[in-house]
């Protein structure tokens, strides 16, 4: 429960935006309020990038707008009307800092309209607040926590050789937090395998990172293709097919999510490294650098064909299509042929090679 909750404020719609005075950024937050079924506008202003000091306030109802008895009023007569007012204010960059002291700030807003001759200002003085322990403890804890959040953000992207930015991050993430179990689920990649720094040998990979639960594997091809796969499962030599209904492959490049069918979806072996859903199959000779996955009509170069992709094994950005070996367009009848997994020959070599446990906190 927020703060807001729990003083009984029901926050309706909220605005951000920076505004500059004396070559300084501000951080401006408006919300339309509602509390015990009074409607308010509330008004923050900041400065950029301090937590305690410099923050001014104001909580208007409509009765406080009409003090300021502006021809404003005459146009809006409601505090909806009014926030709507105030975000089109932004948009049109007609609000402005006026003017800072110790105690006051004051924002101006001025506009010209059809039936007036000369501009129409408002001016609102918002008062320095002054925060008390509890807050200045809540505020450092929540700039703690950021600053431990892009801290590992930053940690990840310089640990990690494949992936390439933050976005391609969420991508995978995204799909993870849908497997109901882990929904709302904080996600950490803890790194346990790395082919360039690790080694190639299966032998080495198998004694490394058998018996994890919740694992993620990313590759990079010498034609540059990056993809991998997930399962729940561990993998343990046991050279046999395991099912596992959340697993799925992923190309980071096409960005797509294939989602696997049938009751074979892993394949553990002891002389390969992760097989998944017959789509993708990494190692051969004891070597990680070797690779494979199935071709374009479905069928694989090296890997028992008779694997099924159903109906929603396909998506784009989280759109579903209708299947690997072949979509549907949702405009027509005919069937046409997708991609493989690597957009390349079913054999690839491997350039890198990363696989993870996945932790959900």
């Amino acid at each position: 429960m927020t703060e807001e909750s729990k003083k009984g404020i029901n926050i309706i719609k909220e605005k951000k935006g920076i505004l500059f005075y004396l070559q300084e950024n501000y951080e401006v937050c408006i919300q339309y309020q509602k509390k015990l079924d009074k409607d308010y506008i509330f008004f923050q202003v900041k400065k950029e990038n301090e937590n305690v000091n410099n923050t001014y306030t104001k909580l208007m109802n409509y009765e406080d707008f009409e003090k300021l008895e502006s021809l404003f009023l005459k146009l809006y007569d409601s505090i909806p009307k009014l926030f709507d007012f105030f975000l089109g204010c932004f948009y049109e960059h007609i609000i402005s800092i006026k003017e800072i002291n110790d105690a006051i700030l004051t924002l101006i807003v001025t506009s010209t309209f059809i039936g007036f001759k000369d501009p129409v200002s408002l001016e609102l003085n918002l008062e320095k607040h002054d925060h008390s322990s509890n807050e200045i403890i809540k505020i450092l804890c929540e700039k703690i926590e950021k600053l431990e959040k892009e801290n590992k953000d930053i940690k990840f992207q310089l640990e990690n050789k494949i992936l390439k930015n933050k976005e391609e991050r969420e991508f995978i993430k995204n799909k993870l937090l849908e497997i109901p179990e882990f929904k709302n689920k904080n996600i950490i990649f803890k790194l346990l395998y790395r082919l360039s720094e690790d080694g190639s040998s299966i032998t080495n990979f198998h004694r490394l990172c058998n018996n994890i639960k919740n694992n993620i594997t990313l590759i990079k091809t010498t034609e540059n293709e990056r993809f991998g796969g997930f399962t729940q499962k561990a993998w343990t030599s046991s050279n046999s097919n395991i099912q596992d209904d959340q697993s799925f492959c992923f190309s980071i490049s096409q960005k797509k999510i294939f989602n696997s069918e049938g009751s074979t979806t892993i394949l553990d072996k002891s002389n390969t490294g992760p097989c998944f859903c017959k789509k993708l199959c990494i190692g051969n000779n004891d070597s990680l650098k070797l690779g494979t996955c199935n071709t374009e009509n479905g069928t694989s170069n090296n890997l028992n064909s008779s694997f099924a992709f159903g109906p929603n094994s396909v998506s784009t950005f989280g759109n579903r299509g209708t299947g690997f070996g072949a979509f549907k367009n949702n405009n027509s009848s005919s069937t046409v042929n997708t991609y493989i997994i690597n957009n390349n020959p079913p054999n690839f070599n491997v350039q890198e090679f990363e696989f993870y446990e996945v932790l959900f906190i």
